[in-house]
């Protein structure tokens, strides 16, 4: 029933469905079943009826692998969920889900967007003490840091 349902996204009208592909999905199928989706020309950054983008469904759950073929399948890194407001960093912030931080942050996520409390996924990580996902995003402010500081230095 399940498989069936997932080759026919209508059956859910108010789930897309890359969305509905990504709850509760065994990572080890779920690429192929995302190729599936996208073939039939599914949009990619269609939203649940609780306003959460695929992306931000994988990044709470987990779903790393998930993650990362979205992003290859050129999902909106910075896309918000519309009750939220936390992007797919946020989600994986608040979730405590490391390589899901690492695989946004390595595709280039705004780490200075904010939620609907103006929290940043620093703040977030730092306020539910998640010290290996704060890290993770400050250690990425200090390369681009020295990157710009090179920068300037051969001008």
């Amino acid at each position: 029933l399940y498989r069936r349902h997932l080759l026919r996204p209508h059956s859910y009208p108010h789930l897309s469905a890359l969305s509905f592909c990504s709850r509760g999905v065994n990572t080890m199928h779920a690429s192929r079943k995302l190729r599936a989706q996208l073939t039939m020309g599914v949009d990619v950054d269609g939203r649940a009826g609780d306003g959460q983008t695929a992306l931000c469904i994988a990044a709470s759950e987990g779903y790393h692998t998930l993650a990362a073929a979205l992003v290859e399948a050129g999902a909106d890194l910075n896309l918000p969920n519309s009750q939220t407001s936390f992007t797919p960093l946020h989600s994986a912030v608040h979730a405590g889900h490391t390589e899901d931080v690492r695989v946004l942050v390595a595709a280039g996520a705004d780490r200075s967007a904010t939620n609907r409390r103006k929290k940043t996924a620093l703040q977030l990580a730092l306020s539910r003490k998640h010290t290996e996902i704060a890290r993770v995003l400050q250690a990425k402010d200090k390369k681009e840091d020295s990157d710009e500081t090179d920068s300037d230095e051969s001008i």
